[in-house]
């Protein structure tokens, strides 16, 4: 055997070694979890439909991250952003799903701030892992990521954070919230006739997620997120959503007609004995349980909802945390009641509508306050 045959036979078998090496890396790096796995909705990104692979410390379109933070990551898809995603090394296991809705944000003096404030708070209190889902307009998602990008040195570990555009997270679910806003809406055009104020009720429809706290953007971290989340461990086969009581008499007023017929009712009455109704500002949603559960299911069909507005001679104005009151009143094991402190609420404004005798007994909260909710354009304290 002459020596080009010698050559030429051992560089091939060298460059089938390495394919096999090459191989047997790829394989081990997927299943450690690093590279890219992800479901947006119930579509899943295929890796060419990724653009750049960044650098830690750049966003997806190459420029310098002005947070110079080597922790977060960004990812946006459907209808009306292009589909890109950055991912950075690192397996997110036990990571914590959050979802916040921002929109209009160009619009609505303040919300802006409102949103970093939130994140902001989101980040300084944990270590954990974080998958940040924000449902956004165009002008929001533009806002949004300047303002997650410039409060990202902030971030103790790693945050991937996706964006979608609020049609595509709507359209899925339109028709359920066309029979519900009339139930739950004060008039056509009024702050909580927006789609978004009912999309919890049928986000399990939309997420693949088995379970994804929603939080509202006007509110302030004091504790570890991880705290909060813990909370799903409380929760059984039959528990659908954890959330707080309302902390105003709002439902004590609502209720009003219904209380004349039902004088010994004590829904819409304060703690201990009567059951306040609840506010949706945060929420633990185990999407699973709501998936699989016929009766919850069934519950929020048309002519059952129907039925419970009816019953209770109802007429709401606050989207989806009314009828979680509802339901609440007839089946309290569909919820877990969350500590006040977890969604301190700073509305005070039916204490100056007629009702200061009994504010207080809707209002008190004692504990150490792990989250503020500043409702109805409250301010938070430091």
């Amino acid at each position: 055997m002459n020596f080009s045959k010698i050559f030429n036979l051992t560089f091939f078998r060298i460059l089938a070694l390495l394919c096999l090496f090459g191989t047997l890396y790829l394989i081990l790096q997927s299943e450690a979890g690093f590279l890219p796995r992800l479901h947006v909705g119930f579509r899943k990104l295929q890796t060419n439909n990724i653009k750049e692979i960044p650098e830690k410390g750049k966003p997806v379109d190459g420029s310098e991250n002005p947070s110079g933070s080597r922790f977060l990551s960004f990812c946006f898809e459907e209808i009306g952003f292009s589909k890109s995603c950055s991912y950075r090394n690192v397996s997110l296991l036990d990571n914590i799903e959050i979802a916040m809705i921002l929109t209009r944000a160009n619009e609505i003096r303040g919300l802006k701030e409102k949103f970093s404030v939130s994140v902001s708070s989101l980040f300084r209190h944990t270590n954990s892992t974080l998958r940040l889902h924000l449902i956004c307009d165009e002008h929001s998602k533009i806002i949004a990521r300047k303002v997650i990008q410039s409060i990202g040195s902030l971030a103790n570990n790693f945050v991937q954070v996706y964006f979608y555009h609020v049609d595509y997270v709507i359209k899925p679910v339109e028709n359920v919230i066309s029979y519900l806003k009339p139930h739950f809406t004060y008039k056509p055009g009024a702050y909580y006739s927006d789609n978004l104020f009912f999309l919890s009720i049928v986000i399990h429809r939309v997420f693949s997620q088995e379970r994804l706290l929603m939080i509202d953007v006007d509110t302030k971290f004091k504790s570890d997120v991880s705290d909060l989340y813990s909370h799903f461990k409380n929760f059984t086969s039959q528990t659908m959503i954890g959330l707080a009581y309302e902390q105003q008499p709002v439902y004590y007023h609502l209720l009003h007609e219904y209380h004349q017929a039902q004088p010994d009712s004590l829904a819409g009455m304060p703690e201990p004995a009567g059951s306040p109704g609840f506010n949706s500002g945060v929420l633990l949603l185990e999407l699973q349980n709501m998936r699989n559960s016929d009766l919850y299911q069934k519950l929020i069909q048309e002519t059952a909802v129907k039925k419970l507005v009816q019953k209770y001679k109802f007429k709401g104005h606050l989207g989806d945390q009314d009828l979680y009151s509802l339901l609440g009143f007839e089946h309290r094991e569909l919820f877990h009641i969350l500590p006040c402190t977890w969604n301190r609420q700073l509305c005070h404004w039916w204490k100056d509508h007629g009702y200061e005798d009994v504010f207080e007994n809707y209002n008190k909260c004692d504990g150490e306050i792990s989250l503020y909710h500043g409702n109805c354009n409250s301010h938070i304290p430091d």
